[in-house]
């Protein structure tokens, strides 16, 4: 569902525009201040626990949804919090010939990291706000009601040519597009928006950052041809 944010519908356009020539650098945060470490299954020791399975999804479908399967992806993790008994540091880079990006998640950033950073060779990207979906619920706003998605946090856009910056307004986000697909491919008038083989690759991401943790390597996606020949069909239509 966060395909539909705000401010990942805005870089994603933003990259497609070209305004940024060429992507060499795409960096990717879910940091969150949330120093004590509370009684639930996500922040205690156990499979598939701790920030990377929580909200490494998220990063990691975003990822290969502009760039594709990885050649390599090497992580690193931590616990840095007093009492945590699992990671709640993650950084974590998918490997793209020249390109990198950058996936990174805390637990205690208080405030000054961007969401996205993305440098091409025209130019560069910074948007600092995330979407405010999440936040609004929690406040007790209804879907679809007014002002429901509404960023009002441009995306800045830095020329290379001069490095005047610009502001590029924030596209609304809306997580129920997503439900509504899924809704149309239950009742078989459409397409389902998140394919399995699309869920194939955000685990085959997630578990080669796992490896690559433990061994303290680089490591590739554990896919075979015929898996990574089908994601290719997949991702094209």
């Amino acid at each position: 569902n966060r395909r539909w944010d705000s401010d990942f519908l805005g870089i994603r356009a933003a990259i497609a525009s070209g305004v940024v020539g060429t992507v060499v650098h795409f960096e990717s945060h879910f940091d969150r201040f949330r120093p004590q470490v509370r009684a639930r299954w996500r922040e205690q020791a156990g499979p598939g626990s701790g920030l990377w399975f929580d909200l490494g999804p998220h990063l990691v479908d975003q990822a290969l949804q502009l760039f594709g399967l990885p050649d390599a992806v090497s992580a690193r993790f931590a616990i840095q919090r007093a009492g945590g008994a699992t990671d709640d540091w993650a950084h974590v880079c998918l490997d793209y010939g020249p390109c990198r990006v950058i996936l990174h998640g805390s637990m205690l950033v208080a405030g000054g990291s961007a969401r996205f950073t993305v440098h091409g060779d025209r130019g560069s990207l910074v948007k600092h706000a995330m979407d405010r979906q999440e936040a609004q619920l929690l406040s007790g706003m209804r879907p679809g009601a007014p002002g429901w998605g509404h960023d009002p946090d441009p995306i800045r856009f830095f020329d290379g040519s001069d490095g005047a910056p610009r502001a590029m307004p924030t596209p609304p986000g809306d997580q129920r597009r997503y439900y509504a697909g899924i809704r149309d491919a239950i009742a078989g008038s459409g397409m389902n928006p998140v394919t399995p083989l699309q869920a194939i690759a955000v685990m085959a991401v997630l578990e080669a950052g796992v490896r690559s943790a433990h061994t303290q390597r680089s490591v590739a996606l554990a896919l075979h041809a015929g898996e990574r020949q089908a994601l290719s069909v997949d991702a094209a239509g």
